[in-house]
Order: C-alpha cells, then sequence, then structure tokens
C-alpha cells in the first residue's frame, strides 16, 4: 500500500512538473506558426511579383530587340538609298559636265568658219550705187555661195582718205548696205547670213586716182562652217 502510494506521488509531481512545459510548446508552436505563415505568403508574393517583373523585363528586352533591329535594317536601307542618290547625283553631274563639253564643242564648231572666196566691189567718188562690174563681181560670188551650205557673208565698206570722219562713216556704211540688198534682192541670200559695217576712210599715202578709187570699195568674205565644209568634202575653195 505504501509502496503504491509513492507512485501515484511521482506520477503526480510529474504532472505539476511536465504539464506547464508542454504547454508553453505548445504556445510558442502556436504562435510562431501564426508569426511565419504571414511571412510565408509575403514571400511567396514577393517570388510571384519577381517573377512577374522578370517576365516584363524580358518582354520589353524582346521589344526593344525588335524596334532596334527594325530601326538598324531603316538605317541600313536609308544609308543605301542615300548612296544611291549620292551614285545618281554623281552621274547626274558627269552627265551635265559631258553636256556642257558637247555644247561648247557645238558653240566652236558653229562660229569656225573658214574663207571661201574674198572679192572687193568699187565704188565712184561719193557715191554708193553699184556700178555694172560690181554687180557681176557679186552675181559670181552669190552663184558659189547658193551652191554651199553654212555659208556667212562680211562685208566692210571703205572710202580714201578725203571728206570728214563722220561723212565717210556714213558713205562706207551706206556701200555695204548696197552690196547687202544687192545679194539679197537679186540672189535672195538671207539677210542674217550677211554681216556689214562702215569702216570709214583709209588714211594712207595714196594720191594718184587710181590709188583713191582702190580705197572706195567694199570687201566681200564669203565665209563657210568649218564643220559644213569638211562634211562635203573639205574643200574650202568654190
Amino acid at each position: 500500500m505504501t509502496r503504491r502510494w509513492g507512485l501515484l506521488c511521482m506520477l503526480a509531481a510529474a504532472a505539476v512538473v511536465f504539464g506547464p512545459a508542454c504547454a508553453t510548446k505548445k504556445y510558442v508552436r502556436t504562435t510562431i506558426d501564426e508569426r511565419v505563415a504571414p511571412l510565408e505568403g509575403r514571400t511567396e508574393e514577393l517570388e510571384q511579383s519577381v517573377a512577374r517583373n522578370t517576365s516584363a523585363i524580358r518582354d520589353l528586352d524582346t521589344r526593344l530587340s525588335a524596334r532596334i533591329d527594325t530601326v538598324s535594317a531603316r538605317a541600313e536601307e536609308a544609308n543605301a538609298r542615300a548612296q544611291a542618290a549620292e551614285r545618281k547625283a554623281e552621274e547626274a553631274q558627269l552627265g551635265v559636265e559631258r553636256t556642257n563639253a558637247r555644247l561648247t564643242e557645238t558653240a566652236r564648231a558653229v562660229d569656225d568658219f573658214i574663207e571661201v572666196r574674198t572679192v572687193s566691189v568699187y565704188f565712184q567718188t561719193n557715191r554708193y550705187d553699184l556700178s555694172p562690174e560690181a554687180k557681176a563681181e557679186l552675181d559670181a560670188l552669190a552663184e558659189i555661195a547658193k551652191s554651199r551650205r553654212g555659208i556667212r557673208i562680211e562685208l566692210s565698206g571703205f572710202a580714201d582718205r578725203r571728206g570728214s570722219e563722220a561723212k565717210n562713216l556714213t558713205l562706207t556704211e551706206n556701200r555695204a548696205k548696197a552690196v547687202k540688198l544687192y545679194l539679197y534682192n537679186v540672189h535672195k541670200i538671207e539677210p542674217w547670213r550677211i554681216e556689214y559695217i562702215g569702216a570709214g576712210k583709209i588714211n594712207d599715202n595714196a594720191r594718184t586716182p587710181e590709188e583713191l578709187q582702190r580705197n572706195r570699195r567694199v570687201d566681200v568674205r564669203l565665209l563657210a562652217n568649218r564643220v559644213v565644209t569638211e562634211a562635203e568634202g573639205g574643200n574650202p575653195g568654190p
């Protein structure tokens, strides 16, 4: 009996000692669980947020890479177009230079004349009407002119040293004009082909009637374009 009572006392003492300890552990475990649970939930939210941000960053990087590639492609295309435009501009400049060279050469050819024949017709003192001899000279020259293409005629009127400068300028111009009108009216040579000038008096040592008469004249130069002449056989003569 005594032994049984002793065992009961030991059990009662153990309950007193270990009972509060078990309750304390349970309380601690419960408290920790209550505090850890929100942290675990927050951690999970953070992980999900990180995952979303990572995905968004990757998506943004993909879009940026695509845009960069597009911009690079457009830049290369623009550069190619610019280079093509530059080449075309250079080609156009070369074309302009070639055209200018051809125009220059053409202008030179147009103004390049060679002498075919020169005759002189003479006048009486203070007169500018044509004598039969003068008309005969002009008729012969006109026939040569009408047989050719690309011709031009230059007329230079002169007077002897007698008389005033002003009077002789007018007289020599009228003499040259008389020749032009004859070539046009009689032989139908276009006026634009004929150029004339009154050169005034010749101040030389002419004294005799023959010497003075040689100065009262119009020099008639028949010219032909060099290119046309060469194309027709290269013979400048009549």
